[in-house]
């Protein structure tokens, strides 16, 4: 389920970067050592541990050395692919991770159970697709609940035996082996560092009973806490070296888009209008992110394990419920929302639904009356009945994102369809990005476009202007938009949404609709359209406009203003319309 589909999107002759709006990042330590023999990735918007073991992976699959960008446009597929490859490694074995804490804290069987719940949760599967962070993130965050489990069952075990309270505390080395995965998955992405959480609230709950003063709980602050801290730093610093070796580049500046204290005012600002269009974050992770990434019945049946968890009150339980609560409020009090921000609940979750249909399955071989006996049975029915529907969800996105691979198929053929030939002008809201039809070759979006070193490879078959929510004074001859650019400010209805709708109104005529998210309304779920954002990466909308006969292209747009078209590409060099792609 996260090799089916795997290659959708990558680069082809027709674009340079996948189509995915973020995968481009995670190259930035193979692009760095490939071009200028720097380690050092500049980009620090995330942390480095990821970015580095693709170029692992990269030079033991033999396409790193490379020489030149002219190669490196040749190798670009290949290296998009050997990260996807890596987070589909990271993905699978986080699921067998998810099956040694079960077994450690609630047995083999609950193990099982929280084991296959991740294996078909789609918001896990569907983003163990991708060369982005979040996945190999939520690994390192799982290995350190692994290590932080035994824990509570040594503690356990030790005070059965009737040790002394000093003998029943947990070797130091499970402390530093939890707090350095902690440190990893920081690495990794910065806010996995609250995966520290778990050895801390172990700890406290091992050897937080014998009094409740001030007293007491400064007895709980030892050398283990200062072991597990320290691990933290030290796993983080292994993993993101920069942090130390360039600290000025690390931090960065919000003006410069780069950096920690970017993201950390990016969080706090959010994006706009996206924030003004979605709901508070609870709700929308919830009925969001939550919904569409697990299904309602497998949302049900989680929200169901976490009440039998609060009910049940073990301390194991708290173990991983005081994780789930701190993960849901941060990623809540976020600005910027988006349904991957989800994803290191989902091995909780799982856990909690695998600790539940244990708990059914052992009341199952007690004495009881005829009507108990059916409710669990009709309960288990129910949960299978959760996870299978999950297992049809994740087919069939997989099935509709292999639909798609390639060089983009009906995608590709947008323009074509509409009439498009070699040289005509074609407006487009953004500069050419991952949503947009292959109508430039640099398809990064303004900030890679930007960059000179990709500059010497803009090229396309149309004159293509980036112009913005604006009506332009020259109007192109076509004209396309995409459901990413324009659902938030529909939303919202704001003034540009108003400008570009009454601007195609006015001079345009709908020629064609690209529309694979309708593939999706075979999903059993909610309506895809209205899903997040980063749930349709796959699936942009896109409508192509041609001008109408008698509004030629020197007519000026009804409502005015705009600055004119800013041209991005020349027609000359490219044939793609007449040849083959």
């Amino acid at each position: 389920m996260r090799l089916w589909g795997l290659t959708w999107g990558l680069p082809d002759d027709t674009h340079l970067f996948s189509y995915h709006p973020d995968e481009y990042f995670s190259l930035a330590t193979v692009l760095s050592v490939a071009l200028e023999g720097d380690p050092n990735p500049h980009f620090f918007n995330y942390g480095t541990l990821y970015m580095s073991l693709v170029a692992v992976v990269a030079r033991f699959a033999h396409h790193l050395p490379i020489h030149g960008p002219e190669d490196l446009t040749k190798a670009m597929p290949q290296l998009i692919l050997d990260a996807r490859l890596l987070t589909v490694a990271l993905g699978v074995l986080t699921v067998v991770l998810v099956f040694g804490v079960g077994r450690s804290l609630f047995g083999r069987t609950a193990g099982l159970a929280a084991a296959a719940s991740l294996a078909v949760m789609p918001l896990h599967a569907v983003h163990g697709h991708y060369a982005t962070v979040d996945v190999p993130a939520t690994f390192s965050m799982v290995l350190c609940l692994l290590f932080t489990a035994p824990i509570l069952a040594y503690a356990t075990v030790s005070r059965r035996r009737g040790r002394s309270r000093s003998r029943a505390f947990a070797p130091g080395r499970l402390y530093f082996l939890a707090g350095a995965a902690a440190g990893l998955a920081a690495a990794t992405k910065y806010n996995g560092g609250l995966a520290i959480i778990f050895p801390l609230a172990a700890h406290v709950l091992s050897n937080g009973r014998g009094g409740r003063g001030t007293r007491a709980w400064l007895r709980l602050i030892d050398r283990r806490v200062a072991l597990t801290v320290g691990a933290l730093v030290l796993g983080f610093i292994i993993g993101c070296p920069y942090a130390l070796l360039s600290p000025a580049e690390w931090w960065g500046s919000a003006e410069s888009f780069q950096g920690v204290s970017y993201e950390l005012h990016h969080m706090r600002v959010g994006e706009h209008p996206a924030v003004e269009a979605t709901p508070p974050g609870p709700v929308f992770h919830l009925v969001g992110s939550l919904a569409y990434g697990l299904g309602w019945p497998m949302l049900v049946l989680a929200l169901a394990a976490v009440v039998y968890a609060v009910v049940k009150r073990r301390r194991r339980d708290w173990l991983l419920l005081s994780f789930l609560a701190a993960w849901f409020i941060m990623i809540s009090l976020a600005n910027v929302r988006y349904m991957r921000y989800a994803i290191p609940m989902l091995p909780i979750l799982a856990l909690l639904i695998g600790r539940m249909l244990n708990g059914f399955m052992q009341r199952a071989r007690e004495p009881q009356s005829r009507l108990r006996r059916v409710g669990l049975q009709a309960l288990r029915i129910a949960a299978v009945a959760a996870l299978c529907h999950a297992l049809v969800y994740t087919w069939a996105y997989d099935d509709a994102m292999a639909s798609v691979t390639g060089t983009g198929g009906a995608r590709a053929d947008c323009l074509l369809r509409a009439g498009a030939g070699v040289g005509d002008a074609v407006g487009l809201i953004w500069p050419p990005w991952f949503c947009h039809p292959p109508v430039a070759y640099v398809n990064g979006g303004a900030m890679l476009r930007a960059m000179p070193i990709w500059r010497q490879f803009r090229r396309s078959p149309y004159e293509v202007r980036a112009l913005g929510y604006d009506p332009p004074q020259q109007l192109p001859e076509f004209y396309v938009v995409t459901s990413f650019e324009l659902r938030d400010h529909e939303r919202v209805g704001t003034e540009a949404w108003r400008n570009v709708s009454q601007m195609l109104a006015t001079h345009y005529t709908h020629v064609v609709q690209y529309d694979p998210a309708g593939q999706l309304g075979k999903l059993p779920g909610a309506d895809m359209h209205n899903a997040p954002m980063d749930w349709l990466y796959p699936f942009p909308q896109i409508n192509v406009y041609r001008l109408r006969s008698g509004d030629g292209p020197a007519s000026t747009a009804a409502a005015g203003g705009g600055d004119g078209p800013m041209v991005e590409e020349s027609g000359a060099d490219g044939q793609w319309p007449s040849g083959e792609r």
